[in-house]
């Protein structure tokens, strides 16, 4: 028989306070009660949850709920969740049900099984690649909004506050970015003033959107065309400057911390001794920026520089990789991670498995959909219970 002094079979002490888990009761008693667990210990344990079963801790008591808000447990899952190899996938794709349109994201499991996460009714939308378990989706109607697929929370952010003068070019382009210092997410948007392709004048706006505040702050334009998905790494969000990508010139950086515009150079390709084909283009791999070359429609190597030092601009060549093992080549593969020696390729509806030593010929394919159609997209994606509530302009989806 259990002492007076210590938690039942159907409680836990937290921090000094038992909870009774069948009611969400909560009973003040002394820290010497048998089975007293402290705060730190229980935030250490729980950090080590997939985000995705946390969440289902909120429906146990109003004190589950509110741990798995705390700042602590939120950074400290997030870092751990960051560090998980290999990551996971998450899939991001659109279709017709039922004469309705639907968005879907889905998580690809240890197992390569997909598992259908979170889908909502939509108009055409667009999605950044995640950041922190974030990701912003924007449409043709300047409808903005920040989701966590995890929690299944949305954020409506507020109307923008700048468009572009001609209907024509109104589509803005929006990005989404941490710093790992202010600790801050922000959305960055595009929108044209001025754009001619034939005389390549340009003239993009540019405003920011921070998260915790609830406007939009214009930061000033820039005189190019910006390419690519806009790559979010040490604290920059980076893009490849003009409409013709094949080999650029320059990579356009802008800093989440100063809101300021520079350019770095790009590797010096000819020191390779590398034939340049098909297209340049950027990614993140390993938390660092990325150039990616790879051809458009034919067999060949993919190579691809990283940027090892930001501050003194350092690349290096981080792999070459032959893809003539890709059976029915037609269109260049996508890098999402890479793991012990090996790059995931998405290419058209396949996952594949490439190692980075050209000695081993074997190509791995780990997965394949339809639903992975020319406009899907394939991430790699931390659970996290990063929260949107901002003064309670956020929604859920049961």
């Amino acid at each position: 028989m259990a002492s007076s002094g210590s938690p039942s079979a159907k409680e836990e002490q937290i921090g000094g306070v038992v909870v009774d888990l069948v009611s969400g009761n909560e009973h003040n008693k002394t820290k010497k009660a048998v089975g007293f667990i402290p705060l730190d210990i229980i935030i250490d344990i729980l950090s080590r949850v997939p985000g995705s079963s946390l969440i289902r801790f909120r429906l146990v008591c109003k004190l589950w709920h509110s741990l798995t808000y705390d700042p602590r447990l939120v950074d400290l899952h997030l870092d751990r969740a960051s560090r998980v190899a290999p990551p996971r996938v998450m899939l991001f794709f659109q279709n017709e049900e039922q004469g309705h349109r639907k968005f879907h994201f889905n998580m690809l499991e240890d197992t390569w099984k997909r598992r259908n996460g979170l889908t909502s009714d939509s108009d055409g939308v667009l999605s950044t690649p995640p950041c922190n378990g974030l990701v912003c989706l924007y449409d043709y109607h300047h409808n903005i909004r920040l989701c966590n697929p995890t929690t299944r929370e949305f954020l409506h952010l507020p109307r923008p506050t700048r468009n572009s003068k001609s209907v024509l070019s109104s589509f803005p382009k929006c990005f989404l970015g941490f710093h790992p210092v202010t600790k801050k997410y922000k959305v960055v948007r595009f929108f044209y003033h001025q754009m001619n392709h034939v005389t390549e004048s340009y003239d993009l706006g540019c405003e920011v959107f921070t998260l915790g505040t609830w406007s939009w702050k214009y930061v000033g334009s820039i005189d190019c065309y910006l390419t690519g998905q806009g790559v979010n790494a040490n604290g920059y969000l980076y893009w490849t400057k003009g409409v013709n990508t094949v080999i650029p010139d320059q990579i356009v950086a802008f800093d989440l911390e100063s809101e300021k515009f520079n350019s770095i150079a790009v590797p010096d390709f000819l020191s390779y001794q590398i034939i340049v084909q098909g297209a340049m283009f950027l990614v993140q791999l390993e938390g660092k920026l990325c150039v990616v070359n790879a051809p458009y429609d034919s067999p060949g190597s993919m190579d691809a520089w990283m940027l090892e030092d930001p501050i003194n601009n350092v690349w290096i060549h981080r792999f070459s990789i032959s893809l003539h093992s890709i059976p029915g080549y037609r269109r260049r593969p996508e890098p999402i991670f890479i793991h012990n020696g090996r790059v995931l390729l998405r290419w058209l509806e396949k996952l594949f498995y490439k190692s980075l030593d050209n000695e081993q010929k074997d190509t791995e394919c780990v997965y394949a959909d339809n639903c992975l159609n020319s406009s899907a997209k394939a991430y790699a994606f931390v659970e996290s219970l990063v929260s949107l509530d901002s003064e309670n302009h956020h929604s859920f989806i049961s």
